[in-house]
């Protein structure tokens, strides 16, 4: 079985982009979008929050879904570590978010839209309600993003999961 990542080939260039390179390059082409600020210093900080939500937070998810659905050997060790390093950024956020409506500038960007989707799959498979608990302004910052009307519903509605997934043996 093969994954592919979403792609996006630049008109003006050779260059294939995936994941959040994608959304980085419609919101550069974009700018009356104001996804991505035209000051230097709140691009980078957006640019930052990208990194953030794909290194930080969707990887580490990508590889304990990858083990809940047998793509790899399942590791229970291995999951609560990264887990827990979930937990550490979460903490970062959800302090951040404690006092501001959006992540840069104070108004909504592509971090912000990236980070709400991220936190969308966190929330939905593994940020059961011992996590949504421990980090009301993350989840109070997300379900206020998804609603935003600029993104017009595309997110959709925020989904909670009650119990975290758990891993399962592989019936024969």
């Amino acid at each position: 079985m093969s994954i592919r990542l979403p792609e996006c080939h630049s008109v003006s260039s050779s260059c294939e982009l995936k994941t959040s390179a994608i959304a980085e390059y419609v919101a550069s082409v974009t700018l009356e979008s104001g996804l991505m600020p035209t000051d230097p210093g709140e691009a980078a900080q957006v640019r930052m929050w990208l990194h953030i939500c794909e290194a930080e937070i969707m990887a580490p998810l990508s590889v304990v879904n990858k083990g809940l659905i047998h793509l790899i050997p399942y590791d229970d060790e291995m999951s609560d570590g990264i887990l827990q390093t979930v937990h550490r950024r979460l903490t970062n956020i959800n302090n951040w978010v404690s006092d501001r409506e959006y992540l840069v500038g104070g108004r909504f960007t592509l971090a912000d839209l990236t980070l709400a989707s991220v936190l969308g799959h966190g929330y939905a498979k593994f940020f059961d309600k011992a996590w949504q608990g421990a980090y009301p302004y993350a989840l109070e910052y997300h379900k206020r993003i998804l609603a935003d009307p600029k993104l017009n519903g595309a997110l959709g509605e925020p989904v909670l999961v009650g119990k975290a997934a758990v891993w399962k043996p592989k019936e024969a």
